[in-house]
Parts: structure tokens; sequence; C-alpha cells
């Protein structure tokens, strides 16, 4: 009997731990969006990420980059960020 409750005890941790993703909320990740829309003049050759920290905070290397072959790709909208921002941080 002990081994079967630690079994599912075992079993429960790693469902819990398989299902917990990092990501933003929908209302975050409308925020971050309009945030990056209004500085999107920021997102063009020459513009290092220093100076983007320096102008959106919470950005990190990997969504810069990111959002940065966007702009080169496409022009930035509030759709292609948010499916941008929203596939950036749960893979």
């Amino acid at each position: 009997m002990f081994i079967i409750k630690l079994i599912l005890i075992l079993l429960l941790i790693y469902v819990f731990i398989c299902n917990n993703k990092e990501s933003f909320k929908s209302s975050e990740l409308i925020k971050k969006s309009k945030e990056v829309l209004k500085k999107k003049d920021l997102f063009k050759p020459g513009v290092g990420y220093g100076k983007i920290k320096k102008h959106i905070k919470w950005v990190d290397p990997v969504i810069y980059d990111d959002i940065y072959k966007l702009s080169l790709k496409e022009p930035l909208t509030i759709f292609n960020l948010e499916k941008t921002l929203s596939n950036n941080i749960t893979e």
C-alpha cells in the first residue's frame, strides 16, 4: 500500500511540473505588445539590445531578437507582437 501511495504522489508531482509553464497573462501580453508597438522605431538596424533595454525594461535578449527579426520581415502590429511574445514565452 505504501508503494502505491508513493507512486501516486510521484506521479502527481510529475504532472504538476510538466504542466507548469511560464507565460504572460492575457492582460500582460496586450500591455507589453502595446508598449513595443509604441516604441517600434527602436527595432531597426543599428539599434542594439542595450538601447532597447533602456527603453523597455522587461525585454530580454531572446524577446529582443524575435521582435527584431519580426520587424525586418513585416510591419509590427498588435496581432503579430502578441503572437511572437506568446510563442516566445511558452516554447
